[in-house]
């Protein structure tokens, strides 16, 4: 079994541990109450211009749903909803790509000379979102295909550098689409993907960062452990033999306070503390600073990933992975554990079809050097594990995963590095 560090990167799910987060319809909801009752004046008419993909099968109830959202705006602020009237709002709705797209204007400024002539909007009473369609945004417009072994696109890219000890995908100069950020026991390589010549998809280094020398040793590991994690401040990231966690910025590596117990990595949810003499962590899972102690892992883990999951109906279920040090996965959900064995020390997980269940994808149980093979699981809403793709043999080593949208279009990709003798392959799995 291979020992290796922890490969951990975390999905924009943050805040305290186990506390549900807001979906996207209830964000949508808040927005367009508070800008509906900013914009309404008096008598106040609500009209509805939504175009929707062909076989959208629930638009009319997603559009209805919007629609009383601008109308408690309206009679939060005082104003009396009437079906005709000389001030009206228009609630516009639309999709592009993964993203619905919602727009709250006042009606008599649709067509502004500015905006005609210029495209302009800025300064015109109008509010605009754009937000992933999660799970449940999907039961209402048009779904993506399902994700099958025969859906899966499997696409590999040459990147900059190698030995990397973990991937994080944030949007670090916040000009969007997101950065992968790549984490080396020496520094740091900020990417973002671009366009070869020829037209082809690339990674494309945008940033080299160097972490200061370390004045902590190991503690007798193979190799040395990293960890990313993302939370409201940006990517949060430590290296074993390094005093300080750090922020991750164009700028530079900043060294920050720790917000874990000393020796500890943290997590988005947790700190986790290595095992003495070993490249693994400890199931006993610490607090981080102003949050309650999460619960315990399953068992010590290589790699571990926690986040929640949008289903269907709206709600949101704590999904929660781990990768033991015997090459054994457990999957959390709820209050039931379900393992397999014969897995290596890569995880990176994602609703990539927004279907309301967590896709994994898994490295092998193979030593470091003979080969390896990628393999993509469903964490079904039961607590199942379903095996839907696997890779032919590869000829590197799979130690980092992850995921994120890498590409900005509302969908996350999985993410897996492999490392051949001279050279590191990013698999983007969508």
């Amino acid at each position: 079994m291979r020992r290796t560090a922890l490969a951990l990167t975390l999905s924009a799910w943050v805040g305290a541990a186990h506390a549900q987060p807001t979906s996207q319809l209830q964000t949508i909801k808040a927005h367009l109450a508070n800008a509906a009752a900013e914009l309404a004046q008096g008598p106040t008419a609500c009209e509805v211009d939504a175009q929707w993909p062909a076989g959208s099968p629930r638009a009319a109830a997603l559009e209805a749903v919007l629609r009383a959202a601008v109308e408690e705006g309206i009679e939060r602020a005082g104003g009396e909803l009437v079906p005709e009237s000389a001030h009206a709002l228009r609630l516009g709705l639309s999709t592009a790509g993964g993203h619905l797209r919602v727009e709250l204007a006042v009606a008599s400024q649709r067509e502004h000379w500015l905006e005609r002539l210029f495209g302009w909007s800025e300064g015109l009473a109008r509010h605009r979102w754009r937000v992933p369609l999660d799970a449940e945004l999907r039961q209402h417009v048009a779904t993506l295909p399902r994700l099958t072994s025969s859906t899966v696109v499997a696409r590999t890219y040459r990147l900059p550098g190698r030995g990397y000890l973990d991937v994080a995908v944030h949007d670090v100069d916040e000009g969007g689409p997101a950065e992968i950020v790549l984490l080396g026991s020496g520094g740091i390589e900020v990417v973002r993907m671009g366009t070869s010549p020829s037209g082809r998809a690339r990674p494309e280094l945008v940033e080299r960062l160097s972490l200061p020398a370390g004045d902590r040793p190991g503690v007798g590991v193979q190799r040395p452990i990293g960890t990313l994690s993302i939370d409201a401040e940006g990517v949060l990231g430590r290296v074993r033999h390094r005093a300080q966690p750090f922020r991750v910025q164009m700028s530079g590596v900043a060294y920050v306070s720790d917000p874990c117990p000393e020796m500890s990595h943290p997590l988005a949810d947790a700190c986790a503390m290595p095992v003495d003499g070993r490249d693994y962590f400890a199931s006993e899972l610490l607090p981080r600073l102003q949050r309650r102690p999460p619960a315990r892992a399953p068992t010590s883990f290589y790699t571990r990933r926690a986040q929640w999951v949008r289903r269907t109906d709206g709600s949101a279920a704590w999904v929660e992975v781990v990768v033991t040090p015997r090459g054994r996965l457990v999957a959390r959900t709820g209050d039931r554990d379900v393992g397999l064995a014969g897995f290596g020390a890569a995880i990176g997980m994602a609703d990539v079809d927004a279907d309301g269940n967590a896709e994994l994808l898994t490295s092998s149980s193979n030593l470091v050097g003979s080969g390896d093979q990628l393999t993509v699981l469903r964490v079904r809403e039961t607590g199942a594990l379903r095996r839907l793709w696997q890779s032919g043999p590869i000829e590197g080593s799979v130690m980092v995963a992850g995921s994120g949208d890498i590409d900005g279009d509302g969908t996350p990709e999985l993410l897996a590095i492999e490392e051949q003798r001279a050279r590191a392959i990013l698999w983007v799995i969508r």
